[in-house]
């Protein structure tokens, strides 16, 4: 089989339905975007599944630390009708291994990312109610193909 360029390895990449096996887990997490600091908001209406930790990196990214570590099979990221539909916010992330990165934007910042570490940059973004939903699909036993 051909693999795509990017691809470096037959044991992880499965292109079909034929793959058998594999043991997916999701975390999940509701990230408050609090004006007193980040954290992970759970109480009766929000969980969190699967993450241990959210802060924010000397390189201004929200830092997801995960319970199960594996190859990431999906990452979505939401900001809520707070950050997105008041403030215009979008957020992308990158994950795998034991933890995900989070870059948010806001629009009065065109052409780069937020430095969240930066408390004039934070406060665009901060709000009692501004919440980031997080859901990390993580690959945490191969799949045999058959």
């Amino acid at each position: 089989m051909m693999l795509p360029a990017d691809v470096t390895s037959q044991a992880t990449y499965y292109p079909d339905a034929l793959a058998v096996g594999p043991v997916i887990v999701a975390a999940q997490a509701v990230l408050r975007l609090d004006p007193d600091g980040i954290y992970v908001h759970c109480n009766s209406t929000h969980t969190t599944i699967g993450i241990t930790d959210a802060s924010i990196s000397t390189t201004g990214e929200i830092v997801l630390t995960h319970a199960q570590v594996g190859p990431c099979a999906g990452l979505f990221v939401s900001p809520d009708e707070t950050l997105a539909g008041e403030r215009g916010v979008t957020a992308g992330g990158s994950g795998g291994g034991s933890e995900t990165r989070i870059r948010v934007h806001h629009p009065s910042i065109p052409a780069r990312r937020l430095y969240l570490h930066k408390p004039e940059e934070y406060a665009l973004v901060a709000s009692p109610y501004a919440n980031l939903w997080v859901i990390v699909l993580q690959m945490v036993r191969p799949a045999t193909v058959q």
